[in-house]
């Protein structure tokens, strides 16, 4: 039987499956929030058996997580993600009306769509689909994938970053040359 901290990762580990974004039906992504915490859950555990079941979970979604950089890595062969879209202060942003809670309306800042899908999430999308495959002990990142986010990083200009889209493509890209050294 589990302990219970496991049978809570498990839980967690299983809904690191789950798509994290749904806006662009070609980028459902796994969670990198989620996979950090199987992948520090993992190094903590002391049972080799469900280390042994998390190791399968967190190869799963490595391997599923791969498929989001190819699909990146189309975009930036057409040219598609463009690095001269900005979205303008959220306090300047139009409100769009989600729902409501708690008896009030939820509104949030909108997003210029152009920024979202050419700009934000395919570098967010790469960023964090090699991360999660990097956070995962013993597997290999594809050449394609590396590639792409080379690619993807020198095109980020420091002083124009107005999301966290290209920091996490930044982090990716330190990432992917640190595991690159070490061979």
């Amino acid at each position: 039987s589990l302990s219970r901290t496991s049978q809570t990762w498990w839980v967690y580990a299983l809904c690191s499956m789950l798509p994290c974004c749904r806006s662009m039906p070609t980028t459902l992504c796994p969670s990198l929030r989620k996979s950090s915490a199987i992948a520090l859950s993992y190094e903590l555990e002391i049972d080799e058996k469900f280390k042994a079941r998390m190791l399968n979970v967190m190869q799963a979604t490595a391997e599923y997580s791969r498929k989001y950089a190819a699909a990146v890595s189309e975009m930036v062969e057409n040219n598609k993600i463009r690095f001269d879209l900005f979205n303008p202060q959220w306090r300047q942003r139009d409100l769009k009306y989600v729902d409501f809670f708690a008896g009030y309306a939820y509104n949030v800042p909108s997003f210029d769509e152009d920024f979202m899908n050419y700009n934000f999430r395919p570098q967010r999308i790469c960023g964090e689909g090699i991360l999660i495959q990097y956070l995962c002990p013993n597997f290999i990142i594809d050449a394609e994938n590396i590639e792409v986010l080379k690619k993807l990083g020198k095109k980020v200009a420091a002083n124009k970053i107005y999301s966290y889209g290209p920091i996490v493509l930044l982090d990716a890209y330190y990432s992917v040359l640190k595991q690159q050294s070490k061979k």
